[in-house]
């Protein structure tokens, strides 16, 4: 059934459009072509269409599509699927400690070793509220 406030990958406009307007360079059409490739070449198949890619290097990323969560950190790759992600998490810095709000940029998902990285604070928060977003949507439709 159609929801106006949502659109097709399961992102509420306003949050599509402050994606866009204030983190541009997390949509895959930003991301460079090696990154997006080492990406792509690690997601399953059925991994869904990407919405954010938040990156340093080909071996740190995170990747949030509309059925998973991927990331790397030091070269090891792990993918979640959103089904089993929990809203039980933790936030920390890179080194896995407790930190200022404005340090932070790792989430702990339930007992998770490693944690999803993303670049800094803010991208972290927009990271948590997209997923928010594409969980909430995914819900409605089961």
């Amino acid at each position: 059934m159609y929801d106006p406030e949502f659109d097709a990958d399961g992102l509420t406009r306003r949050t599509r459009r402050n994606l866009g307007r204030t983190l541009p360079e997390t949509l895959p059409a930003a991301v460079p072509t090696p990154i997006l490739l080492a990406v792509r070449g690690r997601l399953p198949s059925n991994s869904g269409d990407q919405l954010a890619i938040f990156w340093r290097d080909e071996g740190n990323w995170t990747v949030l599509t509309t059925t998973h969560i991927a990331w790397t950190r030091h070269e090891t790759t792990q993918i979640v699927p959103l089904s089993i992600v929990s809203q039980d998490y933790r936030l920390s810095d890179e080194a896995g400690e407790p930190a200022a709000k404005s340090e932070l940029n790792c989430v702990y998902f339930g007992n998770a070793v490693e944690p999803v990285w993303t670049p800094s604070a803010r991208y972290l928060f927009m990271f948590l509220n997209v997923l928010g977003g594409v969980m909430r949507k995914n819900s409605d439709q089961t």
